[in-house]
């Protein structure tokens, strides 16, 4: 969520920064764009963040 957040705030290059232009430079179908990929960006991690929880619990349920 940070890494995110910095990203959208001071961006040069990347999706914020993609965000940005697109938003200065009246570009509504970048805007579209870099808020899509920063939703499937957003939703890969969540899942692979619950796949390390999942596994973590079962390795140490095996250890048991």
């Amino acid at each position: 969520m940070f890494m995110i957040a910095a990203e959208l705030i001071a961006a040069t290059q990347g999706i914020g920064y993609l965000l940005s232009d697109g938003r200065e430079t009246s570009r509504p179908d970048i805007v579209i764009i870099a808020i899509i990929l920063l939703a499937i960006l957003g939703k890969i991690t969540d899942s692979l963040m619950k796949l390390a929880v999942t596994l973590a619990r079962c390795s140490q349920k095996i250890k048991r």
